[in-house]
């Protein structure tokens, strides 16, 4: 930022940076659809849940994901 003397480097700075963002969004994010086959039932503490087994890949929290999974259903 130190070599921007003026305000045209400045705004091609923030529009360099505007344009990667964009395109970084547009090659990274995915579009989410509902469909007949999404699980309506799926909530916060099943995620909850998940994300704890996925960090830890300790076996009661696998169960303890399967037992809210049932709950929830």
């Amino acid at each position: 930022m130190s070599n921007i003397s003026d305000i045209i480097l400045f705004k091609s700075s923030v529009q360099t940076i505007a344009h990667a963002t964009e395109s970084l969004w547009a090659q990274y994010s995915k579009i989410v659809n509902i469909t007949k086959h999404s699980k309506s039932w799926w909530d916060s503490n099943c995620n909850r849940d998940l994300e704890k087994y996925k960090s830890s890949k300790c076996i009661e929290d696998w169960r303890q994901f399967r037992n809210t999974v049932k709950k929830t259903k």
